[in-house]
């Protein structure tokens, strides 16, 4: 059987640069928020996270739901913005957590999740995303409606199955009752310590590169997220208020790739290729001579 040497050329070519270019593979996936859940209504004895102040919403691990959680905030409110219904639905008021799942009629994708303490002094409002596997819009009606107050969100999101990854940058939103907040400084902290600041300009749009440094997996296949936020405050009308978006990143593109062993497969798959295209330029010689 004849074997086309531009076929045998371009096998080489594709599996060095597939091994040169690969990451690792990974069997589990990570949806939404890293982070345990103490059971919807039930005391959670957990100590409040160290690496931050600012308001969290954590939501589990859980495949099919969210298993909501807020930290360093008394959430006096559970609120839910769907893909396909942005305006925020009340899940929730008083509870210590709250587990949500979208339902039989409802779109996958990216779902809103929304924690608010409101006091006579001010309020805290914990806002955090979180993917369902199953066909859905883009985000784009999610992430441009408005909460009352003072919110942060992603300008955009990762692409679906994707992720925040290290050392990327991504834009934050932030507005007040629907208004872009001009000047205002966000602050991104991770929980391995890094911190990051950032002006918003007239669109209330700012630009924040996530932390290079990130957490490692340690043996098995599951992928390690570090935990992220962005927070600012503003004092408004005799009003303190401050406002979040806590996600997580991962390993960046980069991590895991072996050029030099994929180049090596590119070289042999060229010096297989040799013998091939020599023994067909010979035979052309040959078919060529008078």
């Amino acid at each position: 059987m004849r074997v086309s040497v531009t076929a045998c050329l371009a096998l080489g070519v594709v599996a060095g640069l597939a091994l040169a270019l690969s990451v690792p593979a990974l069997a589990q996936h990570a949806h939404g928020a890293a982070g345990g859940y103490g059971g919807a209504g039930k005391r959670d004895q957990r100590p409040a996270p160290s690496w931050t102040d600012a308001p969290l919403l954590e939501s589990g691990h859980s495949r099919r739901q969210a298993l909501l959680r807020a930290e360093n905030l008394r959430a006096t409110e559970y609120w839910v913005s769907r893909p396909d219904r942005p305006e925020p639905e009340l899940l929730a008021t008083g509870a210590r957590g709250v587990a949500f799942a979208p339902d039989k009629t409802d779109p996958g994708g990216y779902h809103r999740l929304i924690a608010r303490q409101q006091g006579p002094h001010g309020a805290r409002t914990a806002t955090t995303l979180r993917y369902f596997s199953k066909p859905g819009p883009a985000p784009y009606a999610l992430l441009a409606q408005a909460l009352p107050g003072l919110e942060v969100v992603p300008a955009t999101l990762p692409r679906e199955h994707g992720h925040f990854r290290a050392g990327e940058t991504w834009e934050f939103v932030a507005r007040y009752n629907g208004q872009p907040l001009a000047g205002q400084i966000l602050t991104l902290t991770s929980e391995l310590g890094q911190s990051v600041r950032a002006a918003t300009d007239a669109q209330g749009r700012a630009r924040i590169t996530l932390p290079e440094r990130f957490k490692r997996a340690e043996g098995g296949h599951r992928r390690a997220t570090t935990r992220f936020v962005v927070a600012t405050t503003l004092l408004q009308g005799g009003r303190q208020e401050q406002a979040a978006f806590n996600d997580h990143f991962i390993a960046p593109q980069s991590e895991g790739k072996s050029a030099p062993l994929g180049w090596g497969f590119l070289a042999l798959g060229m010096l297989l290729g040799a013998p091939l295209l020599r023994q067909k330029s010979s035979s052309q010689n040959q078919e060529t001579r008078p």
